[in-house]
């Protein structure tokens, strides 16, 4: 009899475990993410935007993809694209921190003038015209990061669903960061009139930064809020 009361007990705490971690799953969540920082990013000004979806209880999907517009290190004169595709963990239900394994590819491409030789003969050209160019780069990176997601204000009921739904994420971490620059084709032979020579090299980085979330389908607040 005592056995049985015992196992009575602990099913029933198990079962109450259970119910009460299903109220905290967002299996199915959908948000969408801004970088705003990116805009005064003093390498390369850019307007990111994303999406995380949150494919099991513990794990989520995130895409970041943006638009390179600007260079303040570099005149300006820069354009590209990058994209972060991630790997996400939630080791609690119940709170927001999270480990994440990101990778980091960024394409740039620059606008110069340097002087390009002509008629090159024996690495040797004729003569020099000083003219546009335009370079090409590009980086990989492997970021290890670790953060979390903060709301702009405690729950407050239901009327304040959509306000908590709006989240800042803080994120740091370490980068494996490889950047490749080449030179314009054909000016491989006057290095000392370019004013960027091609480049290569690889680093590990800080990673600090920090997102605006918005959470347009949230799973945990309709079960916390159903009968």
């Amino acid at each position: 009899m005592k056995n049985k009361a015992i196992c009575v007990l602990l099913y029933l705490v198990i079962v109450a475990q259970l119910s009460a971690q299903s109220k905290y799953d967002q299996k199915g969540d959908l948000s969408v993410r801004w970088n705003f920082p990116g805009l005064i990013d003093p390498l390369n000004c850019n307007l990111t935007m994303g999406a995380e979806y949150r494919f099991l209880p513990h794990w989520s999907f995130v895409a970041d993809a943006g638009w390179i517009f600007a260079s303040p290190s570099e005149g300006g004169k820069v354009s590209g694209y990058l994209i972060r595709p991630a790997a996400r963990y939630y080791p609690s239900l119940r709170h927001f921190f999270f480990f994440e394994a990101q990778f980091h590819y960024k394409y740039i491409q620059k606008k110069g003038q340097a002087w390009v030789p002509h008629d090159v003969q024996n690495d040797i050209p004729t003569y020099e015209k000083y003219e546009n160019v335009r370079m090409h780069a590009s980086s990989y990176s492997l970021n290890l990061l670790c953060g979390t997601q903060l709301p702009m204000r405690k729950p407050g009921g239901a009327k304040w669903d959509r306000l908590n739904r709006l989240k800042f994420e803080y994120y740091w971490g370490v980068g494996f960061h490889y950047y490749d620059e080449t030179k314009p084709a054909g000016i491989a032979a006057t290095d000392d009139f370019l004013p960027f020579p091609g480049l290569s090299q690889f680093a590990l980085t800080p990673q600090v930064g920090i997102t605006l979330v918005y959470r347009l389908v949230d799973k945990s607040i309709a079960k916390k809020t159903s009968p």
